[in-house]
């Protein structure tokens, strides 16, 4: 009695399983998950990029400052590129199947990454002739 429960059980999750995943169309899981794995491609370019830059003798800033835009951009995208039925139904993906266990906690802490602005250049000083001393130098204040 016991065993037969537990198999109408599985049964039961087994279903609703392959409903959730029948709700999201082959091609447009397809399409999603090549939209994943390009994102997470350019990620991980862009890191390289300004691995590069950041430990170079002289970093060029608008690398770095484009590098870190395209990061920010894309993590706003991120969170939609894990939506059920792109997971390991459909294969190696390449992607750990604990994102979609977890699939709200995941999608919660891109929305938090995403939601912080890029830092902000403060605005350079600009200092009159008669602050700048004979040798150059800047008042301290």
């Amino acid at each position: 009695m016991r065993v037969s429960i537990l198999a109408a059980a599985a049964v039961v999750s087994l279903a609703a399983a392959g409903v959730a995943y029948a709700a999201l169309p082959k091609d447009k899981a397809l399409a999603i998950m090549h939209a994943r794995h390009e994102g997470m491609e350019k990620i991980g370019d862009t890191n390289k990029l300004l691995r590069r830059e950041l430990t170079s003798s002289a970093p060029f800033a608008p690398a770095v400052k484009s590098g870190a835009a395209t990061i920010f951009n894309l993590s706003k995208q991120a969170s939609g590129w894990f939506p059920a039925g792109t997971g390991p139904e459909m294969g190696n993906t390449g992607a750990k199947p604990e994102i979609w266990k977890n699939q709200k906690d995941y999608v919660y802490a891109y929305s938090q990454c995403s939601a912080r602005q890029p830092a902000r250049q403060p605005k350079p000083r600009v200092f009159a002739k008669d602050q700048v001393s004979a040798a150059g130098q800047l008042p301290d204040n």
